[in-house]
């Protein structure tokens, strides 16, 4: 499953300190689900995975 984002507008803020990569692990069924976040050629207003502009992700198992 890939997830793509297209986000159009002026400029807003930005969180930093993002993370490259997210493990959960469900404490019913102990599946591991992992998000990884990667880098996307073209012009990114400056954001990168660092510093970008996805403030969470929020998702049900």
């Amino acid at each position: 499953l890939c997830l793509c984002l297209l986000s159009q507008g002026p400029d807003s803020h930005y969180g930093t300190k993002g993370m490259r990569k997210v493990t959960h692990e469900s404490s019913s069924s102990g599946t591991k689900t992992c998000f990884t976040f990667c880098y996307a050629a073209g012009n990114n207003n400056g954001t990168s995975v660092e510093d970008g502009q996805i403030p969470e992700v929020i998702f049900y198992t």
